[in-house]
């Protein structure tokens, strides 16, 4: 296989243990990718779109989690600020995420 340098370098990120931190890092790399091709009309990426809204809270979620201080207090709080924000969304993927 040989290197073309006129070639867009493709940025990887490293997947960990926990599936779900690494989910939204690709999302957001999706949907830059669709936004640059120009095919945000499409109603597939309206769809991403929505995930995105309703993957932000539960990346935070995962980010403080898996800290070395994160005590069961932290989760509690966590937790409840992550139910709240998916509850405020008020969309089908917020909802199934919150079991509902």
């Amino acid at each position: 296989m040989s290197f073309n340098p006129n070639q867009k370098r493709i940025e990887l990120h490293l997947d960990v243990k926990t599936r779900w931190n690494s989910f939204p890092t690709m999302l957001e790399v999706a949907s830059n990718r669709i936004q640059s091709a120009g095919n945000d009309g499409d109603i597939g990426f309206d769809a991403l779109k929505t995930l995105l809204k309703a993957m932000e809270p539960v990346k935070l979620v995962f980010k403080n989690l898996s800290r070395d201080d994160a005590t069961y207090m932290i989760a509690d709080t966590i937790l409840e600020f992550m139910f709240k924000k998916l509850s405020n969304l008020k969309n089908d993927i917020s909802i199934k995420l919150m079991g509902n």
